[in-house]
């Protein structure tokens, strides 16, 4: 009887594991990336990504797909768009940072800004999915709230992967 309880148990935290995330394909017509996000996260597909709030509203997270031809514009988007959410960059702030992840380049600038909540941490960058593809991120967090979703954060970040 115990190693049937002990295997309910164990089905049910597996279960309940799987249903706390939700992995988006996107664009969904034709895939360039995924990205996985904490069930109770926000999250839907936009036009030319996909977008996922954090429940508290601390932290915003954007991917949007970008060609060889549009990373630049989509670049100035991000910016645009983070003033039309009321973000502000302190340009003095900024730092670039270069790495991987999961096998694609990473390039981004950190800045520290101020957003309604106040002071926020402020990301943007992209990420080369395939040689004419990349994925262009835009991130904002409450400067002390953001802490509180950094394993999640984490998380999320090592799941961005290529399509196919």
């Amino acid at each position: 009887m115990k190693r049937l309880s002990i295997l309910t148990v164990l089905a049910a935290v597996l279960l309940g594991a799987a249903a706390r995330a939700e992995t988006l394909s996107f664009p969904e017509a034709a895939p360039v990336a995924s990205v996985t996000f904490p069930d109770d996260w926000d999250s839907e597909e936009t036009d030319s990504g996909v977008a996922s709030t954090t429940p508290d509203g601390s932290i915003s997270f954007y991917l949007d797909v970008a060609d060889g031809k549009s990373i630049e514009t989509v670049l100035n988007d991000a910016f645009t768009f983070l003033g039309s959410n009321g973000v502000t960059v302190e340009e003095a702030s900024q730092q670039a940072r270069s790495g991987e992840i999961n096998g694609m380049p990473l390039q981004s600038i950190i800045f520290d800004g101020k957003d309604e909540d106040g002071p926020a941490t402020i990301q943007v960058g992209f990420l080369v999915t395939a040689p004419d593809k990349a994925l262009v991120f835009t991130y904002w967090g409450t400067k002390g709230d953001e802490d509180a979703h950094q394993g999640q954060l984490e998380t999320v970040v090592a799941s961005i992967k290529p399509a196919g």
